[in-house]
């Protein structure tokens, strides 16, 4: 959907090479899950707040609250 519409897509496979693709530059919004492997889209979101501040960060997940902090990942606004 986002190609559809106009915007330069970068994937990445893992929240560490999310992060070094941010660390390129040119990224004006992150749209990330909140579970994947090695960095997860929280701890993600906390390591660019520091690093990237003015970053919009949207953070989305197929798993309800509960499982999410079932697995250890739990918002920071929580």
């Amino acid at each position: 959907m986002l190609l559809d519409e106009g915007f330069v897509v970068r994937e990445a496979s893992d929240g560490e090479e999310a992060l070094e693709v941010v660390n390129t530059g040119g990224v004006s919004v992150l749209v990330s899950d909140v579970v994947m492997p090695r960095l997860n889209g929280v701890q993600l979101m906390e390591v660019l707040a520091r690093s990237h501040p003015q970053l919009p960060v949207l953070l989305m997940s197929g798993y309800a609250t509960g499982q999410l902090e079932g697995m250890g990942i739990a918002a920071p606004w929580c």
